[in-house]
């Protein structure tokens, strides 16, 4: 799915600036918890495990598995009429702790969309300041 003109961008706020800067060098980051290594996403100040405000970015390789998805039949949005359908996928990284992060997947045919199917890290840049993040499918 590529970004259409009319599409809401990410607003990077306190809490996100520094991913989409990263994001913006084409590297996915997540935060770790300096005191009890919890990794989190979406980004937030506050670690929902232990309450501590000390944190880290850590660079993804950005391989993992689509943990779950849905296919989009009805447009959320009036610039998206001409894409249904197409895909939402949760995609569970094999490093940084398993988390799991919302993208889509991309060169893919929705109906080969499977949970389990491995996928690794693509870039899609919106405009000089965004690049959003997106999966395809990887041999393993």
């Amino acid at each position: 799915m590529a970004y259409l003109e009319g599409i809401p961008v990410p607003a990077p706020v306190i809490d996100t600036k520094a991913f989409w800067e990263y994001a913006k060098q084409q590297e996915l980051r997540i935060q770790r918890c300096n005191r009890c290594w919890t990794f989190r996403f979406p980004p937030s100040p506050l670690c929902y495990k232990c309450h501590s405000l000390d944190f880290e970015w850590v660079r993804s390789r950005g391989e993992g598995r689509v943990y779950s998805y849905i296919i989009v039949h009805h447009p959320p949005h009036s610039a998206l009429r001409e894409q249904v359908p197409f895909n939402v996928a949760v995609v569970e990284l094999d490093d940084c702790g398993q988390i799991r992060v919302t993208s889509n997947i991309v060169d893919c045919p929705e109906e080969e969309v499977r949970v389990g199917m491995p996928v690794e890290l693509v870039w899609e840049a919106v405009n000089p300041e965004i690049n959003l993040y997106r999966f395809r499918t990887r041999k393993v």
